[in-house]
């Protein structure tokens, strides 16, 4: 359906809006599924963090057999947390230091201090690169993916510059390639590096003007229901209005079904994390109170208070509490995934069918 908005053509549409959920998002491969049996696709995808790749990627045309090859191909999550590939002089630095606590100390100053994180993107960056381009032949813009699918696809990220929230779309960043964008999305500060983007043409060099810093938009707002809600003109975000949106978000305190609960240890990426922050501190134990004010901030960024009254029947709270299941679990056995995904099948076709689309 259309109609005319102050000499607009308005597409009514639906939208959905996914929530970042680190390596919880795994189970997020349900709700493509349930959009295929349900027979219809929204035409705009809201999402953050590790909701952006889910939505990249359908909003590229994945299906559900094709995500799920990329979701169980385990060998790409494990190279997302690369080291930086350092230069000669810190090689030697590092052999030279390597067998006192003060000279290890400096050297990890140096590379934070060089690369303003414990890990390399590269890994990563080509991985998001290689997906979309694999669809489209080319780098595809958010104006070419809009002109080419029809679909509206906004990306949250954290802007340190101007210390806001950005949502990138057609609208706001029409030449910024979508693989940029959704790395910065999940730019998880210490973790990954600051995304050095103009907002409007993409990724730019050192030397060049009107760059501005983005990381991880979990860091604020974690599932971004706002943006399909636009307060002065309603749902209206260019040319479509979502007449309709469903929530999708990992509820961390929700036992998921099949799973015992059990605090699940300490991931690799966790303990390393905690460890190289505590180096930095003669705090007792900061490293896990900073990385713990991290997760809770994902965690419990629910829906805006504007919101509330017309949302509750559309939120779908994705069970995400369980031995086995963490945030920074990207190494997750494929076992596992399975018996997630099942129980994350049940809740998100209960949702479906509650809300009458089957």
């Amino acid at each position: 359906m259309t109609k005319t908005l102050n000499g607009l053509i308005i597409e009514e549409t639906k939208a959905a809006v996914i929530a970042g959920a680190g390596a919880k998002g795994f189970s997020y491969l349900a709700i493509l599924e349930a959009y295929e049996k349900s027979g219809f696709m929204p035409k705009m995808f809201s999402c953050v963090s590790a909701g952006s790749i889910i939505g990249a990627l359908i909003a590229a045309g994945y299906d559900s057999k094709e995500l799920k090859k990329i979701i169980y191909k385990r060998e790409d999550f494990e190279k997302f947390f690369a080291p930086h590939k350092l230069a000669w002089y810190y090689k030697v630095a590092k052999f030279i230091t390597k067998y006192t606590k003060i000279g290890k100390l400096s050297l990890f100053l140096r590379i934070i201090r060089k690369y303003d994180s414990v890990y390399s993107n590269v890994e990563v960056m080509a991985w998001v690169k290689e997906l979309l381009y694999n669809k489209f032949d080319k780098d595809i813009t958010f104006q070419e993916m809009f002109k080419e699918t029809g679909i509206f696809l906004n990306i949250g990220a954290m802007d340190f510059s101007q210390m806001e929230y950005h949502m990138f779309n057609y609208r706001s960043s029409p030449n910024l390639t979508v693989y940029s964008a959704v790395v910065a999305s999940l730019s998880i500060p210490f973790v990954f590096p600051k995304m050095k983007l103009n907002a409007e043409y993409g990724i730019m060099k050192k030397h060049m003007l009107s760059t501005r810093d983005f990381y991880d938009g979990g860091i604020t707002s974690n599932c971004p229901a706002w943006s399909v809600q636009n307060p002065v003109h309603p749902n209206i975000i260019g040319e479509i209005e979502a007449t309709d949106f469903d929530i999708f978000q990992c509820d961390d305190t929700t036992l998921v079904e099949g799973f015992i609960d059990e605090k699940e240890e300490e991931s690799q990426l966790e303990k390393t994390i905690i460890a190289l922050i505590n180096k930095l501190t003669p705090l007792p134990d900061l490293g896990r109170k900073i990385f713990g004010c991290y997760v809770a901030a994902l965690s419990s960024d629910r829906i805006l208070t504007f919101l509330e009254d017309k949302v509750n029947k559309r939120v779908c709270n994705i069970p995400a509490k369980g031995k086995g299941i963490s945030l920074t679990k990207f190494d997750m056995d494929n076992d596992i995934k399975d018996k997630y995904l099942t129980a994350s099948r049940k809740v998100v076709d209960k949702y479906f069918e509650d809300r009458g689309y089957f």
